[in-house]
């Protein structure tokens, strides 16, 4: 856990790099949008680091909002990683949780934070091995030898559409955007 007065003594510009190294358990490297955070150890056997569930004032929120956090207004801050994590925040914590408490915001960045709070993207878990064209006619041998074997067949390929890459389309990221909104009723007299 750590609080403002640690994060803001760094002179380190982001959220993200003045984190490094004083949260434990939380690593992170690169910078802009090549920046990847990754807490304690990689989160599967090919080495592929996937990116912690971020929680800001019990909301979920994606990677933006650690890049455009002012240090100066975080309360409190916490890593959490394993059965706990996932005991607490489901499988979403599988490879862990960054908890962000801040201090009460200025209108303007609460605007800020619940338009970035409604925003993400869905991502591909893994991106597949691309099949060549010379391996797709092979697809058949593998498994069902003489009867699905599709390299006799001329009339497997799509004439029509000869550059459809079904890969691009199919694995592409997909924005999501959800809306909320919130009346409030100042008059006391009511």
């Amino acid at each position: 856990m750590t609080s403002s007065s640690t994060v803001v003594a760094s002179t380190e510009t982001t959220l993200a790099k003045e984190l490094s190294g004083k949260v434990a358990g939380l690593s992170v490297s690169g910078s802009g949008k090549e920046m990847k955070m990754m807490i304690r150890g990689m989160s599967s056997v090919a080495g592929s680091s996937a990116k912690p569930l971020v929680i800001v004032n019990g909301k979920p929120a994606n990677m933006e909002i650690i890049k455009i956090l002012d240090p100066e207004r975080i309360k409190k801050m916490s890593v959490m990683k394993g059965a706990e994590a996932a005991a607490i925040f489901g499988s979403k914590a599988s490879n862990g949780v960054l908890i962000i408490k801040t201090k009460r915001l200025r209108r303007a960045e609460r605007e800020k934070f619940n338009e970035l709070l409604a925003k993400g993207t869905d991502e591909p878990v893994k991106e597949p091995v691309e099949e060549t064209e010379e391996d797709l006619p092979k697809a058949g041998q593998l498994t069902g030898g003489e009867v699905n074997d599709f390299s006799k067949w001329d009339y497997w390929k799509d004439v029509a559409i000869p550059e459809l890459d079904r890969y691009k389309n199919t694995w592409k990221f997909f924005p999501d955007r959800r809306v909320s909104v919130q009346l409030v009723n100042k008059d006391k007299n009511r």
